[in-house]
């Protein structure tokens, strides 16, 4: 009896103890769970920098030009202009007097090519011979028919000439020629030339419509650039002018026939548009 209450008080302190044991171990603790990546925001597309407007240039007078605006290589030869440099027969200039001395010998100077190219006769798409005030002059070059674009008219020898009143050739076929020059209706460039006298300093715009190529210019500065091979298009651009007398130019070009069109208008702020003539506003 003594040993069984022995085992018995054995098996009650095993189970007070394992018990303790359970009742006081800490459970296993969990991983701790992984930071989150950090978000990021996704970088822009890189945008193009916004192209500036370009500025209108302000042109400045150079006053009146002999020829209406022909450069010093042409004017010469057609007439009311100054001949170029180096051109003309110069004057002697007076000397005093030696006694006993001889003359000095005028210096020999080529005379100017009086013939210069030929005024068509009467009138064609183009124009007239009428060379009345306030006129464009357009001196006429044949171009090599591998153009497609504007040739260097400086390097060229010009093949006739003609005058009109404004530049307005809305497309249309042409078969005129050059009357009483030639009969060519394809591949020739032409190189309007004017003074206009601006009577109010404001900004003008300008459009240019050609069948082909065409380039504008007021005072040497390129306003409108029209160039290349291409069906009737036009383009525009524009100029801030101060009062007073400006030089113009248009080069133009006529590629393969039947089609041609070259057209030059002008629009003053306020005003409707119209064609450029000698007068603005």
């Amino acid at each position: 009896m003594k040993k069984l209450g022995l085992l018995a008080v054995g098996f009650v302190s095993l189970g007070i103890a394992c018990e303790f044991h359970a009742g006081t171990e800490e459970p296993a603790k969990a991983a701790p769970p992984a930071a989150p990546a950090p978000v990021t925001a996704a970088p822009k597309p890189a945008t193009a920098p916004r192209s500036a407007t370009a500025p209108i240039p302000t042109l400045r007078p150079k006053g009146p030009t002999a020829g209406r605006g022909l450069p010093s290589r042409l004017a010469g030869r057609f007439g009311g202009g100054t001949a170029p440099a180096g051109t003309g027969v110069t004057p002697p200039t007076p000397t005093a007097a030696v006694t006993g001395a001889p003359a000095a010998a005028p210096s020999a100077a080529p005379a100017v090519d009086p013939s210069g190219p030929p005024v068509i006769h009467g009138q064609n798409a183009l124009g007239n011979d009428q060379n009345l005030p306030g006129s464009w002059h357009g001196v006429v070059y044949f171009i090599p028919n591998t153009s497609t674009k504007l040739p260097d008219f400086t390097t060229m020898k010009p093949t006739a000439s003609f005058y009109t009143k404004e530049v307005n050739i809305a497309p249309r076929g042409f078969n005129d020629g050059f009357p009483g020059v030639d009969a060519r209706t394809e591949w020739f460039g032409i190189e309007y030339y004017n003074s206009i006298n601006v009577t109010k300093e404001d900004d003008y715009y300008f459009r240019v419509l050609s069948d082909d190529g065409a380039k504008f210019y007021i005072d040497d500065t390129l306003i409108v650039d029209n160039d290349g091979i291409h069906p009737p298009a036009d383009a525009k651009g524009a100029a801030h002018l101060v009062a007073g007398v400006h030089t113009v130019r248009l080069d133009y070009f006529q590629g393969p026939k039947d089609q041609m069109a070259v057209q030059l208008f002008v629009t003053p702020t306020g005003v409707a548009e119209k064609t450029l003539q000698a007068t603005l506003p």
